[in-house]
């Protein structure tokens, strides 16, 4: 389990949200890692690249500062009970492809998921294109 990290996801996309509630189901991060992108406090939002957190999940560590983004991001979730997984997935002929198709994934999942409403007084998390 992951832990003393925050998983930076848009409270206003259902898929987000239920890939968020899965994680913290199946054990892989504790209750406190997931945190909304219109609600991360100005202690986070000024360690991490909040545009590029508006595109590609971002998983911060809180201990050392350091901010992963995307695809790289779902692999460290993954591979933290299964750090054999890691390596494979690295591989150039398997990262590109799995690239490709998060950056699909992540720029149109208002497309693909929906999209509730936001309160005017939340942090906007548009991708750049959809």
């Amino acid at each position: 389990m992951i832990s003393n990290h925050k998983l930076l996801i848009d409270k206003n996309c259902p898929m987000c949200v239920v890939y968020g509630n899965t994680f913290t189901k199946l054990g892989m991060v504790d209750s406190d890692t997931i945190s909304p992108y219109q609600l991360v406090g100005q202690d986070l939002t000024a360690t991490i690249d909040m545009h590029r957190a508006q595109n590609e999940v971002a998983l911060h560590d809180t201990v050392t500062g350091t901010t992963i983004y995307g695809l790289d991001s779902m692999i460290e979730l993954f591979s933290q009970e299964k750090s054999w997984i890691k390596k494979p997935l690295k591989f150039p002929f398997i990262y590109f492809p799995l690239k490709q198709l998060y950056k699909f994934i992540t720029y149109n999942r208002k497309v693909i998921a929906g999209n509730k409403r936001s309160p005017v007084e939340d942090r906007i998390c548009e991708p750049d294109f959809n």
